[in-house]
């Protein structure tokens, strides 16, 4: 930044000389000042006192600034108002330079370089010589001297770095010791401790609860992973108000559900016709609970009813890949798979099964061209033939069939819940949600995204963040009641409605992804 040199006049003390002149000066950037990091500037308050001179002139003494990197000290700055003796002073800032050199071992020196400046002059010279080694004016403070191009190489930000790397070299130590070879002889230091068999086995036994990997041991702690607690429960609220006092704004105005009884997500998914083609956004922080909420909510909390009229399919993004050209399939086929899933009853390999999944292309083929050849059964077949297997082959047919089937045909909402995709990196972040926006658009089903709070703060004004239209809610247990399901900070974004941008009807949805 510049240096607004103040005009002689201005400095009426010694105190207008250190704030007015010398610190302004010791920010500025060159070639303006000395370019000091306000970080490495020490004030008077945190300058440690010394003794100084001998006789009737010993005193207690500390400079108006000490510059400092990596805790070595490497300027001193004495100030004095305008008419001031600056040899005097200048003697004093070496007198305080050795005292302070002397706390370090011999022949480091570390203090090395003196200001005393008055206003009127500033003298700059070594802590071990007397006279000083430049002598500026106050006209010489211009971005246009010499001098002062002189003085920035002899103390400005570069000259103190490259002393610090000097310094830096000759005070490290030319060995290393391992803190085990510093303790006992060598019995001790060869002693090895034994492998913890208590710890490996419970890490191994446990890994399912404390990192579960299946959807049926994320299922299985969602449903039992919560404990009751009246102690804990009287700190909820309180914490609660805290944070969401300290939250965004946009968090401070969202409605609030209660996770032991969510009638609001419960109306909501009671709707399914009006949840497909959505996109319903989970807000939370890294390791805020996002996935274990969802799991709650669809094992526990849901009500029976609800729960009935879902299909839920867990798809993992932290094994998609990152492509464009590959992440569709594999939403794809993770759909088709996940389905299947769902409905172990059924054999996918029987022609029934397979009939009514695809239902849909066959009854195309029935009222279309199929209606030629009622008269040959043989032929018919072959045809029908035909149209079920282009469609089994065909994977993107595949899944809308499976979609429409096990959800619209059964009166159901598919409910596709992309866990993990905010474990990854921010660019793949908004590659997941860009993949959410086409499997929002192509598939009859709710799709539920988990995704970083920095991450929606930062892009939610920007593609593809942009598109998406929410309505804000926070998870919360009701006043008074015991604890029974987990307390989840983070915020549920539905794209099924919003007072800001009003109902998300077909022709807001962005179009299909090539």
């Amino acid at each position: 930044m510049p240096f607004d040199k103040p005009k002689l006049s201005e400095l009426l003390n010694e105190s207008d000389v250190e704030q007015k002149l010398v610190l302004p000066f010791l920010l500025a950037e060159k070639p303006y000042g000395l370019g000091i990091a306000s970080e490495s500037i020490i004030t008077k308050r945190n300058v440690r006192k010394f003794v100084i001179d001998k006789g009737a002139k010993q005193k207690s003494y500390f400079p108006d600034y000490l510059i400092v990197k990596t805790n070595l000290p490497l300027l001193i700055i004495e100030a004095k108002e305008r008419g001031a003796d600056l040899d005097e002073a200048f003697r004093e800032a070496r007198l305080y330079a050795a005292e302070m050199n002397a706390m370090f071992p011999a022949k480091l020196n570390p203090l090395g370089r003196v200001i005393a400046v008055n206003g009127d002059h500033l003298f700059a010279g070594y802590h071990d010589q007397a006279k000083p080694h430049l002598i500026l004016s106050y006209a010489d403070i211009d971005a246009y001297s010499d001098k002062l191009s002189a003085l920035y190489d002899f103390l400005g930000s570069d000259a103190l770095e490259n002393e610090c790397v000097r310094l830096s070299a000759l005070i490290k130590p030319e060995r290393y010791w391992k803190p085990r070879r510093l303790v006992g002889g060598a019995s001790v230091q060869s002693d090895v401790v034994g492998n913890n068999s208590f710890g490996a086995t419970i890490s191994a036994d446990l890994a399912h609860v404390f990192n579960p990997v299946r959807r049926a041991d994320g299922a299985y702690v969602a449903r039992e992973g919560y404990v009751p607690s009246i102690r804990r429960d009287r700190y909820v609220e309180p914490i609660d108000q805290v944070m969401r006092a300290s939250t965004p704004g946009f968090y401070a105005d969202a409605k609030l559900i209660n996770t032991g009884d969510p009638s609001e997500i419960s109306r909501t998914l009671s709707a399914p016709r009006q949840l497909e083609h959505q996109v319903l956004l989970i807000i939370g922080g890294a390791g805020a609970g996002k996935t274990t909420f969802i799991d709650r909510l669809q094992e526990v909390t849901l009500s029976k009813e609800v729960r009935d009229r879902t299909v839920w399919v867990h798809i993992n993004m932290n094994t998609a890949p990152i492509s464009n050209t590959e992440i569709y399939n594999y939403l794809r086929r993770e759909i088709v798979s996940g389905l299947r899933a769902a409905y172990p009853e059924l054999d996918f390999e029987k022609f029934d099964t397979l009939q009514s999944v695809y239902s849909v292309e066959a009854n195309r083929f029935r009222k279309g061209l199929g209606k030629l050849l009622e008269g040959d059964p043989e032929r018919y077949n072959a045809e029908l033939y035909k149209t079920l297997k282009e469609a089994d082959a065909d994977l993107h047919s595949k899944a809308i069939c499976h979609c429409s089937h096990f959800g619209t045909e059964r009166n159901k909402l598919v409910v596709l819940v992309l866990d993990n995709c905010d474990k990854r990196t921010l660019d793949e972040q908004l590659l997941m949600f860009e993949a959410a926006q086409w499997v929002q658009t192509e598939f009859r089903a709710l799709v539920v995204l988990p995704l970083r709070d920095e991450t929606y703060d930062n892009f939610r004004e920007k593609p593809p963040l942009d598109t998406a239209l929410i309505v804000l809610v926070r998870p919360r247990r009701s006043p008074g009641s015991r604890m029974k399901s987990p307390k989840t900070h983070l915020s549920i974004c539905s794209a099924c409605a919003s007072p800001k941008h009003g109902p998300h009807t077909k022709s807001q949805r962005p179009p299909p992804m090539e």
